[in-house]
């Protein structure tokens, strides 16, 4: 079974090279640039048609890469789910260990740096600063007493609520993180029974 995943994954990476190769960056931007100037052509500013009829083309012309895009969400959770198994199932405690404990770090690295650069676009940006005066009032009688505030007394329930109670409902609801979280204790409960296994 894993040496036919295992194949299944080289075959991928062969097509994915020979799509590379054969250029499919530049078709992607030379598609992305005709549509831009398609759109610009059938735009109701142009006045060349209606906006009834414009709306109608824009339905038809979304269709194809709403469905694709679907089918991308659909395949999606499954996919993560069957990779996050089957990579951690696949390889042993100890390369396990090492990489749990690199793939901690990169995420904890790459949170803080994301984080960092978040607090300073704002500072420097500040986003709201010129929001419409209709939406300032329509706001202002949104009591501060309902905002959540985020303390320290906070992070027992945020870690906490990573762990989902119900992983169908996660996946529902298309929380990732939960899915991700939930993933890897399969995998390593699948590996802790292979390793039992090979013991007896």
């Amino acid at each position: 079974m894993f040496e036919t995943e295992v194949k299944s994954l080289k075959s991928l990476n062969h097509y994915l090279q020979r799509l590379v190769e054969k250029k499919l960056w530049l078709k992607v931007i030379i598609a992305l640039f005709l549509g831009v100037g398609l759109g610009l052509l059938l735009s109701s500013e142009n006045g060349w048609l209606s906006k009834n009829t414009v709306d109608i083309l824009g339905n038809w012309l979304a269709l194809p890469g709403i469905l694709f895009l679907k089918l991308v969400q659909m395949i999606m959770i499954p996919l993560i789910v069957a990779s996050i198994i089957t990579g951690i199932a696949g390889n042993n405690k100890e390369n396990l260990r090492k990489m749990g404990f690199g793939v901690l770090l990169y995420f904890v690295g790459t949170t803080i740096v994301s984080v960092s650069i978040a607090m300073f676009l704002s500072i420097i940006f500040k986003p709201g600063k010129f929001l419409h005066q209709h939406a300032i009032a329509k706001h202002s009688g949104i009591e501060s007493s309902n905002i959540d505030s985020f303390g320290f007394e906070n992070i027992p329930n945020a870690i906490s609520n990573l762990l989902p109670e119900n992983p169908l409902a996660s996946m529902v609801n298309g929380e990732m993180l939960s899915i991700v979280i939930f993933a890897i204790i399969i995998g390593v409960a699948v590996l802790s029974l292979e390793s039992r296994l090979l013991r007896l």
